[in-house]
């Protein structure tokens, strides 16, 4: 009756971890960037555009505690210039944030600007960020994209990827092993 009773507390001992893992991996939050987008909305490039991005939250409950750790355009060859650091944000399900670099002509030199824009120097973007799902997990995103000159085409979204951040941040089961 004892090895009845240990095999049966077993089973339902892993059926209550599988269920667990699973709500950990459905309820929450999934953060990447969406959109990157120009304004004025113009295309070639100018001295006065803005670059956008819309970093949206795709899963049912808030990410909080979401911190830009790299937020960087580049121009290839060009000096790069540090942006002001961001402040600490949290989105709601299926809501975004939009953060924004200032004037192309706040960072680059014209020649620059209308050298990316015709397609002769290459203008990336490179953005990496951190949030806590609703677990207190914490979750780190990475996003690349170039810009590919007039047409509709504008930016492309080169990578857009979430890696693990380190075990030593995550909560942790009863037994000491982290969430899943």
């Amino acid at each position: 009756m004892a090895i009845i009773t240990a095999i049966g507390a077993a089973v339902a001992y892993r059926q209550f971890k599988q269920a667990e893992d699973a709500v950990l991996k459905t309820q929450r939050a999934y953060v990447l960037l969406d959109e990157v987008s120009m304004r004025p909305q113009v295309n070639p490039l100018t001295n006065e555009t803005l670059i956008g991005f819309k970093v949206r939250n795709y899963g049912p409950t808030a990410a909080t505690h979401v911190t830009f750790t790299i937020f960087e355009l580049k121009i290839a060859g060009e000096p790069q210039h540090p942006n002001a650091p961001l402040p600490i944000s949290a989105i709601p399900p299926n809501e975004f944030i939009s953060p924004t670099f200032t004037v192309l002509r706040m960072m680059f030199k014209p020649e620059a600007i209308s050298a990316a824009s015709r397609g002769e120097k290459e203008l990336t973007f490179n953005l990496a960020f951190t949030y806590r799902d609703v677990f207190g997990i914490t979750h780190r995103s990475e996003s690349t994209g170039v810009y590919y000159g007039p047409a509709p085409a504008g930016f492309i979204i080169v990578s857009n990827e979430e890696h693990p951040t380190s075990a030593s941040d995550q909560p942790r089961h009863e037994n000491g092993q982290p969430h899943a």
